[in-house]
């Protein structure tokens, strides 16, 4: 009996596919067969180009993938368990559009975590295809991971959410049994289409053709875009440039209510988490852990998506009433409230200003060993401070009680790398200033998240 073969096909990116001449690239359909393209893959360092006739007779899955989707590099070492365990009938090939020097980027990072070796050695060990500019075309995607199945006659099974790549779905295609498919819509839902037709997500992507002029609402994780993550939309009033709406995809609890409070404590881009007291006692399901192999199981269960929309006579009560919403919703407390936080805080140690600006051309420079500030404001040296702080003081705002407003000349070291640079030495230099940074308990306004008692 002829042993049937399954082959999953990670696609990470696709290098130098080829086609052959005056093919046109079309989307594949359903069932029909899949244009036999030629690619470059790169496994254990070497680069071999092949096509996809080379794995007929097989089963394949292609898992679209990208450096920025945490979906996908979660998943990394379960496709290497996955490839190791049924190698006899499963490979594994993870393609993206990125770069190889995108995805040297990524390894590197991964290598300052505690375990990122582990996301290292599987992704080395995947063969690779990078930038992809062409099974993006014959099944186009709209969000990472996505899972493409291929049939063993090289025939287009399904498109599918990468929930559909367990190990039983993978002995259910080895013995020819069907599977049922987390099949991805064809609607696309994005913060645009919530805002304006928030029955896409309520009634189960039923498309209403209608406008709905004052709405709000809370639902659980989606699948969408990079990994999961969406951006946060606003929408304004023309005529007062006040927002009059906000939607919020795959977002942190912690994540929503910095949107919600970003009238009250605004920051550029966002409130960070030093500016956040959250009183609770498990705080695992409020912060993400990146790179961590459970983190899909955890995001399905603590990530979230909201949606909210008021006429134009309620623009001041939008992000008041995001906050109730919230409170309501995560059985929470919330508010700005002041705190006496232990802080760095920045200051003027003497009288003698030598910091003043002579004027010139305004520069702000991070190079060859210097942190050069000239004719500019002193908040750039404030953002310098909070970058060398929160490397090993992530908790520690950064707060400014110089009370100068003027624009300032300063020179001061500086590391590209924050480990090697010396807070004791970065602040002997700026004593010679005037300046100083102290560790001292300050009271600021503080973002205040409460968990309510169980009744």
């Amino acid at each position: 009996m002829k042993k049937r073969i399954v082959i999953t096909l990670l696609l990470a990116g696709v290098t130098g596919v080829c086609f052959a001449q005056k093919q046109v690239i079309e989307p594949a359909k359903l069932k029909e067969q899949v244009p036999d393209v030629s690619f470059t893959v790169t496994e254990a360092g070497v680069k071999t180009v092949r096509k996809l006739s080379n794995y007929k007779g097989k089963i394949v899955l292609l898992d679209f993938w990208g450096v920025n989707c945490l979906d996908c590099i979660a998943a990394m070492p379960k496709m290497l368990d996955f490839q190791q365990r049924y190698k006899d009938n499963l490979q594994i090939i993870i393609v993206t559009r990125n770069t190889e020097e995108q995805i040297s980027k990524l390894w590197k990072k991964l290598g300052l975590l505690p375990d990122g070796m582990k996301w290292i050695n599987a992704g080395k060990q995947l063969p690779f295809i990078t930038n992809d500019s062409v099974l993006q075309r014959i099944f186009p995607y709209k969000g990472l991971p996505t899972h493409v199945w291929i049939g063993k006659e090289s025939e287009y099974v399904s498109m599918a959410y990468s929930t559909s790549t367990t190990e039983g779905n993978i002995q259910k295609l080895v013995k020819g049994h069907p599977v049922n498919w987390d099949q991805i819509s064809g609607v696309e839902l994005n913060a645009d289409t919530l805002l304006d037709n928030p029955f896409l997500w309520l009634n189960d992507q039923n498309y209403q053709n209608r406008s709905i002029p004052y709405f709000s609402f809370i639902g659980p994780r989606i699948e969408f875009g990079e990994g999961g993550y969406g951006p946060v939309k606003v929408i304004y009033d023309s005529a007062t440039a006040k927002a009059r709406g906000v939607s919020c995809m795959n977002k942190t609890i912690i994540e929503l209510y910095k949107e919600a409070y970003r009238d009250k404590l605004p920051f550029k881009p966002f409130i960070p988490n030093n500016r956040i007291v959250l009183e609770a006692n498990d705080q695992s399901k409020y912060f993400a852990p990146r790179y961590d192999s459970n983190y899909y199981s955890w995001a399905s269960r603590n990530l979230f998506c909201y949606a909210l929309k008021c006429p134009v006579k309620l623009v001041d009560s939008i992000y008041p009433f995001m906050r109730k919403d919230l409170d309501r919703f995560f059985n929470l407390t919330s508010k700005i409230e002041k705190r006496n936080i232990k802080c760095w805080v920045f200051k003027q140690i003497n009288t003698e200003v030598n910091f003043v600006s002579k004027n010139g051309k305004a520069r702000y420079e991070r190079e060859k060993g210097r942190l050069l500030i000239r004719n500019s404001s002193i908040k750039n040296l404030t953002y310098a401070i909070e970058d060398l702080v929160r490397e090993k003081y992530p908790d520690m705002p950064v707060i400014d009680v110089t009370d100068y407003t003027g624009n300032i000349d300063i020179d001061l070291p500086w590391s590209d790398d924050l480990k090697t640079l010396s807070i004791i030495d970065f602040r002997k230099e700026m004593q010679k200033f005037g300046l100083d940074i102290v560790e001292e308990y300050f009271p600021i306004e503080m973002l205040v998240i409460s968990e309510k008692p169980k009744k």
